[in-house]
């Protein structure tokens, strides 16, 4: 839930603060121990892992609190007069989504493969995670299928069922040494701010200004094109990945490279784009477990679906 506000401030605090700010809080109308859950989360990125990201376009936090079990606040600067979205369920025009890409591999780029991830702020898994989590998913998965019945033709239970099998192999990409960041975790373009221009709608082809992520509610360390996936898989219909996807993934890793980023050759990406694009088959799932509503699972589903046969994703799931 977010509170707009506009403060004023006594002489004696910096000059530079600012005056229109956000606040967030906990949803009323989802699950409470969802919502203390990825509060928490969230509230750990702005006071622990935002200080280790110079330069990435985050906004400004001025608070992060939780003050008791489900209770917890951000305060943000508002930056709604010079940024905005795009219309939901509408993706952002061509230009938006190159720059957002960008903006994504800056994120990646600042704490690639850097010790600190591992040490402070995230926990390697454990054999007995990866135990626990593959038994979760799997459930999850079965529980879903079942739901869905017959509205999952048999070809496409056959790819839960693949996709389910691959688990041990999701487990191993996921947790593999190479190639580990810090990832969004739900990046898709409303977890985005565009700059404005004089249409609104976040399509501006010079893009004057940083794109700028937001919602760190999943925030977690593991393989970069997971938020690549979130953004032009779950959301994009088949011919807009057939038409941009290739190119946009390579404009990324090209950026990844212009950062400094090492060791991190285009088979490799686009691989791990493939495995992460498996993986968005429990993202639906995951969401209608949890109550969110259907008008935002169901397409998800359908185009996850579409992009695990287009992209021969079950041939990566076989150990």
């Amino acid at each position: 839930m977010l509170a707009r506000c506009e403060v004023e401030y006594t002489k004696s605090v910096p000059a530079d603060l600012p005056r229109h700010l956000l606040v967030k809080l906990p949803r009323p109308d989802r699950p409470a121990d969802l919502m203390d859950e990825l509060g928490r989360k969230e509230v750990t990125f702005y006071r622990d892992v935002a200080a280790h990201l110079s330069g990435v376009p985050i906004p400004r936090c001025l608070a992060a609190d939780v003050t008791a079990p489900g209770r917890w606040h951000i305060v943000l600067e508002d930056l709604s007069e010079t940024h905005t979205q795009p219309q939901w369920p509408v993706p952002p025009a061509d230009a938006a989504c190159a720059a957002a890409v960008d903006a994504l591999a800056v994120v990646h780029a600042a704490l690639w493969n850097d010790p600190r991830i591992e040490t402070d702020l995230g926990n390697s898994l454990t054999a007995q995670d990866v135990a626990d989590n593959t038994r979760q998913a799997t459930e999850l998965a079965t529980r879903f299928v079942a739901f869905l019945g017959d509205r999952l033709s048999a070809t496409r239970q056959r790819a839960y069922e693949q996709v389910v099998r691959g688990l041990p192999r999701l487990w191993e990409w996921w947790a593999r040494p190479e190639a580990r960041t810090l990832v969004h975790g739900d990046a898709h373009a409303w977890n985005l701010l565009f700059p404005r221009e004089a249409t609104g709608d976040g399509s501006t082809s010079g893009m004057p200004g940083p794109v700028y992520l937001i919602d760190w509610q999943t925030w977690r360390v593991g393989v970069p094109t997971f938020d690549l996936a979130t953004f032009m898989v779950l959301d994009w219909y088949p011919e807009r990945r057939a038409r941009l996807e290739g190119r946009l993934l390579s404009r990324y890793h090209d950026r990844l490279c212009a950062l400094g980023v090492r060791g991190y050759p285009w088979e490799m990406c686009w691989m791990d784009y493939r495995m992460a694009a498996a993986n968005t088959l429990f993202t639906p799932a995951w969401r209608w477990d949890n109550g969110t509503e259907a008008q935002y699972w169901w397409p998800h589903l359908e185009r996850a679906l579409s992009a695990f046969e287009d992209l021969d994703c079950a041939a990566l799931l076989v150990s």
